[in-house]
């Protein structure tokens, strides 16, 4: 079991059968202000375990289950937020809650391909990020703007397809 602890700024293995904690990594960023805040960790379908630290801003990939940091991404104040990566394992979308963008990355060593800002209003951020079952579709919601925003895929980029209004602070959506 993979958490990822937001108050804390801590990633941990849980062991079920066990019924203990095997490992932990907590988050640290040389001379940055602000609070530590896990906010993401997921295991990929290639066995890369990627994290990502909301308050000193960082995208951290893991080498193993003892969660032996295998790269850290620095990235300035925009609050990266969740992930969502393609069935073809070789993409991913990283929405940001202050620049209120999606980050196109690819997931051979991590680095930005293309972004596209969603919004540019102040007290409008990016909530949730999703990608359809087949990869056709990716969306991510913008709180304040309450709005659903819908991109292609295609290659390593993306094109915005268009966006429809939701309720009100909108954040978590999946496909089903």
């Amino acid at each position: 079991f993979l958490l990822a602890s937001y108050e804390s700024g801590v990633d941990s293995v849980f062991d079920f059968e066990k019924e203990a904690f095997t490992a932990h990594c907590v988050h640290r960023r040389e001379n940055y202000e602000g609070k530590t805040k896990s906010h993401y960790i997921q295991k990929l379908k290639d066995g890369q375990i990627v994290g990502i630290e909301n308050g000193h801003q960082q995208f951290i990939v893991y080498e193993d289950m003892n969660l032996n940091v295998k790269k850290i991404v620095e990235y300035p104040p925009i609050n990266i937020r969740l992930l969502s990566v393609h069935p073809d394992g070789k993409t991913a979308y990283m929405n940001t809650e202050y620049s209120n963008e999606l980050i196109v990355l690819e997931t051979e060593n991590w680095s930005v391909v293309d972004r596209w800002q969603m919004a540019d209003e102040e007290g409008w951020y990016s909530g949730g990020n999703a990608i359809s079952e087949d990869g056709a579709y990716v969306c991510a919601s913008v709180r304040g703007q309450d709005r659903i925003h819908v991109f292609k895929p295609y290659g390593h980029h993306i094109l915005p397809v268009g966006s429809f209004g939701c309720g009100r602070i909108p954040r978590d959506l999946v496909f089903v």
